[in-house]
């Protein structure tokens, strides 16, 4: 029976000892990843270089430049929120990234990124991407109109335009 117990133990430090290193691992990626994102979030900054409104008051053209040492790639992943007044009242939208051409309302893409030379495509450090907004619903205010952007990484901004 000291046997069957020894065996006993050892099988059950064995399990344990198993468990334990692959929480070890699942943490250990986790915090990897947590390190990973922080370091994306302290490297983007963005800077406004202008925004314009055409006569319809429908397209608006936001100039931003990459301030930071982070690329930013994913555009698809950017969270865009206009705020204004419009025709029918105050409008608080959601507009979601695309590509199509020719570009649907409530929608906006990167037009262009200047100098673009370093990673086709992505904006890099010291580049500037004009973004178009294309709104279905007019803008009426001259004031009180904004503009939010998240990137990937979670960071955040507000344009007035």
């Amino acid at each position: 029976p000291a046997m069957l117990i020894g065996g006993l133990l050892v099988l059950a430090a064995a399990l344990l000892s198993n468990a334990t290193n692959n929480s070890v691992v699942t943490v250990g990626d986790s915090w990897r990843d947590m390190e990973a994102l922080t370091e994306d979030r302290l490297g983007t900054e963005v800077g406004i270089v202008s925004t314009s409104l055409d006569g319809s008051g429908q397209v608006l053209q936001v100039t931003l430049r990459n301030e930071g040492r982070t690329t930013i790639s994913a555009f698809e992943r950017m969270d865009l929120i206009a705020n204004y007044d419009g025709a029918s009242g105050r409008l608080n939208l959601w507009l979601p990234y695309t590509e199509t051409a020719p570009q649907p309302s409530d929608t906006w893409t990167v037009a262009s990124i200047a100098s673009d030379n370093k990673n086709p495509g992505l904006l890099d450090t010291g580049e500037d991407a004009t973004l178009t907004v294309q709104l279905g619903v007019a803008v009426t205010g001259p004031t009180n109109r904004w503009l939010s952007f998240a990137t990937e990484s979670g960071v955040a901004y507000t344009v007035p335009f």
